[in-house]
């Protein structure tokens, strides 16, 4: 980790390679990112080296999954360890996209789970119950995100975010609730215009194409956590294309876009705190007619960098619970719902900070 920020900037702004972090081990997942490294095996458990330091060891009977994001390289005794112990291995880019797995197919035991997930999400109160969770718990977010500013001008809003909260409660439909969410959203995003400094002309939500930094900033953001959690989604074994929320289309991971909710406020704080901070300026961004705002090569990079370190800081959710990296409690909170789906929790809640 380099941890001279502007050193780190500098970097990611270059060519160069970077290291961002070399894992996570959380209960019996491996989660690697950061720089290629190496999968390998030996003596019975599974070792993961970079620039030929060992960073991990485990023995194969401890692990469960897992995932690889990046552009690592595997040995095949390692694959073939992996397939002889039951452990998925699961391959997604840097950026989260989800690639496939390598697995044995006597592990997919997906069929039974499935079928049950059909029959939840097709009870409408169950899933209106799954949906108040994961928009609750993205409004209590954005009403935090604009606490933090301390200031008085958000009052009006974070107050009537309030009133969004208790409106939740009171939906009697996903329609009617996505009109509370698309409210409160409304609201904040017009809270944030204050926020976000006025040379970058932010105005209001837009999209396809975005037309200022700001939009372009968190729209791919956006897809970048709607990879990584589509990504670690897929390790828990759920049906990432039905969802209980978001509407069922082809091609689209409905699931992946209700569990995000919770965690879209992590891409709009660092959106806005590079923006705010300069990290940014304006001759980062090109301007277009049809595609509208873009970043060029170097600030993509330098954005995604910090987005990914933005995942990887600990975060309680809770007062009594651990710090942990917001890419854990993604894969958390996808655990909390296949323990719903499977009838071994009798609700599902979704993740929140407060």
């Amino acid at each position: 980790m380099i941890n001279d920020e502007l050193s780190f900037d500098e970097s990611l702004r270059s060519d160069q390679a970077v290291q961002i972090a070399p894992y996570l081990e959380r209960g019996k997942l491996l989660i690697f990112c950061g720089n290629a490294g190496l999968l390998s095996t030996g003596s019975g458990c599974v070792r993961f080296e970079r620039d030929h330091i060992c960073l991990l060891e485990s023995p194969w009977n401890h692990v469960d999954g897992i995932i690889l994001f990046g552009r690592h390289k595997i040995t095949t005794p390692a694959m073939l360890d992996a397939l002889n112990h039951d452990v998925p291995i699961h391959l997604a880019s840097n950026s989260g996209h989800y690639k496939g797995m390598i697995y044995n197919p006597r592990c997919a035991n997906t069929g039974d789970m499935w079928l049950a997930q059909h029959r939840l999400f097709a009870c409408k109160n169950a899933s209106l119950q799954a949906a108040k969770s994961v928009v609750e718990s993205r409004i209590r977010h954005m009403r935090e995100t604009l606490r933090r500013r301390n200031s008085i001008a958000l009052d009006h809003a974070r107050d009537a975010m309030k009133v969004s909260l208790r409106a939740v409660i009171r939906a009697d439909n996903l329609s009617e609730l996505n009109g509370v969410e698309g409210n409160a959203t409304r609201m904040y995003f017009d809270a944030l215009k204050g926020l976000v400094p006025a040379i970058y002309g932010f105005t209001d939500r837009n999209r396809r194409p975005p037309r200022d930094p700001f939009n372009a900033l968190i729209s791919l953001g956006y897809t970048q956590l709607y990879a990584h959690v589509d990504a670690l989604l897929r390790v828990t074994g759920l049906l990432p294309e039905l969802g209980f929320y978001h509407q069922v289309r082809s091609g689209h991971a409905a699931l992946a876009s209700d569990l995000m909710e919770p965690f879209r406020h992590v891409v709009e704080r660092c959106a806005l705190s590079m923006l705010q901070r300069e990290k940014l300026k304006l001759d980062d961004f090109t301007f277009g007619d049809s595609d509208g705002c873009r970043l060029n090569a170097a600030a993509r990079r330098l954005y995604l960098g910090h987005l990914t370190e933005a995942l990887l800081i600990p975060v309680k959710n809770g007062e009594n619970s651990d710090a942990l990296p917001i890419l854990d409690h993604i894969y958390q909170q996808s655990l909390n719902l296949k323990r719903w789906v499977t009838g071994k929790s009798d609700i599902f809640e979704a993740w929140r900070v407060r």
